[in-house]
């Protein structure tokens, strides 16, 4: 098994039927492992580099959203995120290169740097952009165009939740969790006591928790919402998001014939809530001071690391405090894309 393209393929072959992966120009993963020259005991887990095009955490689940989206033979891709959304860059920039349409509605957020490159990159990819407004008027017309599409049956539109966070979001996290499995089993880095990881939509935390667990990891996964609780009146970033993720997933697992102890007995989510800070979007001061702690650390593989003020910044403060607060090796899973090639 071990020719399988991916580790949870190599874990549970059952799903290899059920599971079909996009042909993602620029994909790299595994992901590499480093270590802090100042801190021995932190740990980075580089899924900026998901895909040398556009990396990240969104690349890392669209490689298994996208071939989904092909083997059911649809061709338009229509999600929603804030002017600057990373999840609707990495959509417009691997749809562009799978021939597939991508359609990203808008609501709007602060500005900044990011945003503006990211609104810019999104048009270069040839995205189609919908500003919507506000954020509740951005949900309801996703979900009234949702619904209508479902009405349609010959309808070749996919609709995905901002964030990526869907089934096959939280099974390319799963994923993740069994890669990390081989690298601690390769020696490439120790079993981390806790990982630490932003939290927008969901996905991420939901596949890391859930894939610790089936991966035999004894680590804690600790997630740091930086995106809003609620998006108008549909909660969209809390524990209860998550732990309906897992669920769903859970119940694909077992039409898949996937069995284990842990599909009996989920583990319970974490997600911190108090370094979200003003409001989505905006600048945190314990943020800002972590940022500027964290590019000041020196690692291993010399690797360049992006970081950005409103986003990663907030779950770095987190990261900083469980640093202090951890004996063991902590974690962090790195999901903000370091590839410049899409701002070209």
């Amino acid at each position: 098994m071990s020719d399988l393209p991916i580790p949870l393929l190599r874990a549970y072959p059952a799903l290899i039927p059920h599971v079909p992966l996009a042909n993602l120009p620029g994909h790299q993963c595994p992901t590499p492992v480093t270590v802090s020259l100042d801190h021995a005991q932190l740990w980075l887990k580089h899924d900026d580099l998901t895909n040398r095009h556009y990396g990240g955490n969104k690349s890392r689940k669209l490689a298994f959203i996208l071939g989904r989206l092909q083997a059911q033979g649809q061709t338009q891709l229509v999600t929603f995120g804030g002017t600057g959304t990373n999840h609707g860059l990495a959509c417009a920039v691997h749809c562009q290169a799978l021939g597939i349409g991508c359609e990203v509605l808008l609501f709007d957020q602060p500005p900044s740097a990011s945003v503006t490159a990211n609104f810019r990159a999104m048009q270069q990819a040839g995205a189609r952009l919908t500003p919507c407004g506000s954020l509740l008027r951005t949900v309801l017309t996703y979900y009234g165009r949702a619904l209508l599409s479902r009405l349609q049956p010959a309808s070749r539109t996919a609709y995905l939740f901002a964030g990526g966070s869907s089934v096959e979001g939280v099974l390319a996290f799963i994923d993740a969790a069994f890669e990390l499995r081989e690298q601690v089993a390769a020696g490439l880095c120790p079993e981390p006591e806790c990982i630490v990881c932003p939290v927008g939509s969901g996905a991420t935390l939901a596949g890391l928790t859930l894939g610790v667990a089936l991966a035999g990891l004894r680590s804690r996964v600790i997630g740091v919402r930086v995106a809003p609780s609620h998006l108008g009146p549909f909660a969209a970033c809390t524990t209860g998001t998550v732990a309906a993720l897992m669920s769903a997933t859970v119940k694909r697992l077992r039409a898949y014939g996937v069995t284990s102890p842990v599909l009996q007995n989920l583990p319970a989510p974490v997600l911190l809530d108090h370094y979200y800070g003003e409001g989505y979007g905006v600048a945190s001061a314990a943020g800002q001071d972590a940022a500027s702690w964290f590019l000041q650390q020196r690692w291993a593989d010399e690797r360049f690391v992006t970081v950005e003020g409103t986003y990663t910044a907030k779950a770095l403060a987190a990261l900083r405090d469980q640093l202090a607060q951890t004996s063991g090796p902590v974690l962090y899973w790195h999901t903000l894309n370091s590839s410049a090639e899409a701002f070209a």
